[in-house]
């Protein structure tokens, strides 16, 4: 008798158990599905990396006015190599919100995380200057391939081909707009929008003056001049390759203005 009651008392707990493991160990699952609509905006950070060190050459027309004989006889100098230029980069988000939506059952999904790799495969072959980092209208398009972390589903990666144009904020932030020209993927055929700011390294690139006599250059891209008694010459900047992406710094003051880079995408 007694054994038959612990044999009763096993097969109990064992269906206790599994009915515990039933009820509250069960996952969710996860959904998987292309997203045809949806809205999300994140702020990120990247880094960015050029093929060529850029580097300004030397003119001697601009340095007509400088108090030092010997740096005015300074002749034209070339101290950039020749392009084309590749940009790539590679960003993830700082935080997100909005959602993209199944377009089977048309419940919404929280977008929580994304990563960014991007690339322009540059075409000028002329000298890889500071000034080529300001873009044209001629500028080619950037291709971004963003993938996500949504919560209770897994999505497609989307691929954004983008025009590129210089960008200054209300607040006077510097950096880059991204405007989407197409999007592939999930959240295909949406819009799309992105401000990159530079950090304060790239923005001295941008308006720091060649150096004189008597001021050197603040920026990493001007050749610097080295003057001995009554002679004078020249050292190429160190040049720019690497462009940290993130908050905005100031054109007017040079300090953070409390702006975030941001991308975002509605379809």
């Amino acid at each position: 008798m007694l054994r038959k009651i612990s044999i009763a008392g096993a097969t109990l707990a064992v269906a206790a158990s599994g009915f515990m493991l039933g009820s509250g160990g069960a996952q969710a699952a996860t959904a998987s599905f292309t997203p045809v609509h949806g809205s999300f905006s994140c702020n990120f950070t990247a880094k960015v990396k050029l093929s060529v060190k850029l580097k300004n050459n030397w003119k001697q027309s601009d340095h007509t006015a400088d108090p030092n004989a010997a740096v005015v006889a300074l002749p034209d100098t070339s101290f950039a190599a020749n392009g084309p230029v590749t940009t790539s980069s590679k960003g993830k988000s700082v935080s997100c919100t909005g959602t993209v939506q199944d377009p089977t059952t048309l419940t919404n999904y929280p977008v929580t995380g994304i990563k960014v790799v991007s690339v322009q495969n540059g075409t000028d072959p002329g000298p890889a200057t500071c000034a080529g980092l300001v873009p044209g209208p001629s500028s080619p398009p950037f291709t971004s391939t963003i993938s996500y972390k949504v919560t209770g589903a897994k999505i497609p990666s989307s691929v954004i081909t983008s025009s590129l144009a210089a960008y200054v904020s209300p607040l006077l932030g510097v950096g880059f707009e991204l405007t989407a020209t197409g999007i592939t993927g999930s959240l295909a055929g949406g819009t799309s929008d992105s401000k990159a700011f530079i950090d304060a390294t790239t923005l001295a690139a941008f308006t720091g003056s060649p150096s004189t006599s008597t001021t050197p250059s603040g920026s990493v891209c001007e050749p610097q001049i080295k003057i001995k008694g009554t002679t004078a010459s020249l050292k190429g900047g160190k040049g720019l390759n690497k462009i940290a992406i993130g908050g905005g710094i100031s054109l007017a003051t040079g300090l953070p203005t409390g702006e975030s880079s941001t991308l975002s995408i509605t379809a």
